[in-house]
């Protein structure tokens, strides 16, 4: 019986998170949809020549931006960390997983190249966005590529088996 019990309050609960959430997440969108507005209204060459412009509709959608993206990494990490702490075993499964994504940041950040380059405005990079772009590039291309190579694999394999 207090077992239903506490099962019924976390539903309740529960429920008014997600009506809380949802309420948050539209007012978000709202204020982000108003800044897009104001954004596409100004034009580009407007925001381009003026620093006030700029920081009155870009600097904002960047900082919602890096909110959101903050949150969306807080709760995966506390989640990932939470199903750990609750099972251990879940650990050692995704041990290999993690071992394997280490090693391929290791092999993005062996290919980098921090020399700088040229940009359309004619000044150059500076070394550290640099390296920071040669990074992220290489590593999205040996993380595609590797996700290529198993689709394909996946998809041989399963053609064996038939």
């Amino acid at each position: 019986l207090v077992f239903m019990f506490k099962r019924r309050i976390r539903k309740k609960q529960m429920k008014k998170l997600s009506k809380i959430l949802t309420w948050i997440a539209l007012a978000v969108g709202v204020v982000a949809l108003i800044l897009v507005g104001m954004m596409w209204g100004q034009g580009d060459d407007a925001i381009a020549a003026s620093q006030e412009l700029q920081n009155s509709t870009i600097a904002p959608l960047f900082a919602i931006t890096w909110a959101l993206f903050g949150i969306a990494a807080g709760a995966i990490v506390f989640f990932v960390l939470r199903t750990w702490v609750k099972n251990p075993k879940s650990l050692i499964v995704a041990l290999p997983y993690i071992i394997g994504f280490i090693v391929v940041l290791g092999v993005a950040y062996a290919l980098t190249d921090s020399n700088p380059t040229l940009l359309s405005n004619g000044k150059y990079s500076t070394e550290s966005d640099s390296f920071i772009a040669d990074f992220g590039i290489w590593a999205t291309y040996l993380l595609g590529a590797i996700t290529v190579l198993c689709v394909v694999f996946g998809g041989f394999l399963k053609s064996l088996k038939k």
